[in-house]
């Protein structure tokens, strides 16, 4: 933030003006390894900033919270080989969840979900819960019950969705459910939910290639 103070003469009276410039530059922030969990994410960041996740082995972690603008998101994304929900005793990959946000990997599908252990299915690679306003892109999701999992509280509304360029493989339940297993789940699991009373909604999803 720039402080700037300007002097004028009137009347042969001194008046200052503190003009106060708000222009900042989007930054880079390194998450920590090899797990991460932020209740509010914007505690560390400011819209238009780049969460970066460097190359390693990761257990569960979080970013919620997220409040990114339209014209700002905050932007997720991998340096390197990525390999989250990698540690044992892990359930999930990662649950995000907030506006104007993107999980984003890069073109030679480095941003990896996967199991702890071969043979074992992650219990859900990403979940997103009531976020609306995001792009998810060049994933690489596999060995899980669930790939990417909505599942959003009664009435509310979910909307701008963009997901593409996801290679889904290995999603099965060995357990005893073994035919319940969904690569994409957007719905509700709570079963006292009365999609009557307050159906949840969805506005503007895109999902493609």
């Amino acid at each position: 933030m720039t402080t700037t103070k300007i002097k004028l003469m009137k009347r042969s009276l001194p008046v200052f003006i503190l003009l106060i410039s708000l222009i900042a530059e989007a930054k880079k922030i390194v998450l920590p390894s090899p797990m991460f969990f932020y209740r509010n994410t914007m505690d560390i960041c400011t819209p238009g900033d780049t969460l970066v996740i460097k190359a390693g082995l990761y257990g569960e972690c979080s970013l919620l919270g997220i409040a990114g603008t339209a014209d700002k998101p905050v932007v997720v994304m991998n340096e390197g080989l990525v390999k989250m929900g990698a540690l044992e005793g892990s359930r999930y990959g990662l649950k995000i969840e907030g506006r104007y946000f993107k999980l984003c990997g890069d073109a030679d599908y480095n941003f990896k979900f996967i199991s702890p252990a071969q043979g074992m299915y992650l219990g859900t690679s990403i979940d997103f819960n009531n976020s609306s306003n995001y792009e998810v892109s060049y994933l690489d999701i596999g060995y899980t019950q669930l790939g990417l999992r909505s599942n959003p509280t009664e009435g509310n509304i979910m909307e701008d969705i963009n997901i593409h360029h996801i290679r889904f493989h290995h999603t099965a339940n060995p357990g005893s459910e073994k035919n319940r297993c969904e690569a994409i789940y957007f719905g509700n699991t709570d079963q006292t939910y009365s999609s009557v009373k307050a159906p949840m909604r969805f506005k503007n999803l895109h999902i493609h290639h």
